[in-house]
């Protein structure tokens, strides 16, 4: 395959979210994990992932997959801990970053991969992920 000389740089910032409401208690599948986003054709970076709680929650494990075929098989990426957390409405709700995920460190993503998080412990009222992305 001949090399191309062309730098690619990113073209686009984009924000993606998505709640999760159910425990994955499977690391393999995407049983209960919640799509964020598929990467564009030259492939992503992931500049931050964080995760705030949308109501109580109990501690939680954080989970981040990508898929290479659309969900029919996910790959377990990064996980962080979630802490306990009650709602109120005078205080900030605490959000929890994906630490090994910054932007002077980002996480490439593949081109076309699907990109899944997810949660350990269901929780009705569900977290909000949000990933600071471009593609290339």
């Amino acid at each position: 395959m001949a090399k191309i000389y062309k730098a690619a740089f990113p073209q686009t910032p984009k924000l993606a979210s998505a709640v999760c409401t159910a425990a994955k208690i499977t690391f393999n599948d995407a049983t209960n994990a919640q799509p964020l986003f598929t990467a564009g054709g030259e492939g992503s970076e992931i500049l931050r992932l964080m995760a705030l709680p949308r109501g109580q929650v109990t501690p939680t494990k954080l989970q981040l997959y990508w898929s290479p075929d659309n969900g029919s098989t996910l790959y377990l990426l990064d996980s962080e801990q979630m802490s306990g957390y009650t709602m109120e409405t005078t205080t900030a709700t605490p959000e929890t970053p994906f630490a090994n995920i910054a932007p002077d460190n980002p996480l490439l993503v593949p081109a076309n991969a699907a990109v899944y998080v997810a949660i350990g412990v269901a929780l009705p009222a569900g977290i909000v992920f949000t990933a600071q992305y471009w593609d290339y």
